[in-house]
């Protein structure tokens, strides 16, 4: 069962940085698994509530940080379509979805300065996103690696 526990931590972290697999939701299955093979605290439930939280939380944010910017709901999805095209170009992932969201607001509004402070919070929205998985999903690694094996 640990081999399942460990694929799915992985893919766990895999998922905090690719749109296409739901990180936290594979480390609070991976977490929750671990309680029934080797129970520790009632805490560990927790961590799994929290995994929940952060997959819908991370759901809205990054719209939500670019209507807070003044943006519109196409400067959102040209961020997400940058955000794919950009898994293929490595750090470019960045850049793309910074113009992903600059076109799209650019397309409506034709103002550049406006376009440019909505790819700002596009960006902004979606890397607070990927940090918040990301040290979500590792964290779950070393406190399965603590409570499993020190």
């Amino acid at each position: 069962m640990d081999i399942i526990i460990w694929i799915l931590l992985v893919l766990g972290v895999a998922g905090a940085i690719l749109p296409a697999l739901p990180g936290p939701i594979l480390s609070a299955i991976a977490i929750g698994l671990a309680q029934y093979t080797h129970p520790t605290s009632s805490s560990m439930w927790l961590w799994v509530a929290v995994g929940v939280f952060i997959f819908v939380f991370d759901y809205f944010m990054p719209s939500y940080l670019t209507k807070k910017g003044g943006a519109s709901k196409r400067a959102s999805n040209g961020a997400m379509i940058g955000l794919v095209l950009g898994l293929f170009t490595g750090p470019g992932i960045f850049i793309m979805i910074a113009l992903g969201a600059f076109v799209g607001e650019f397309t409506i509004e034709q103002n550049a300065s406006k376009s440019a402070k909505a790819a700002l919070f596009a960006l902004a929205g979606i890397l607070t996103g990927i940090v918040m998985k990301l040290v979500y999903c590792v964290g779950m690694i070393a406190l399965f690696t603590y409570y499993t094996y020190l």
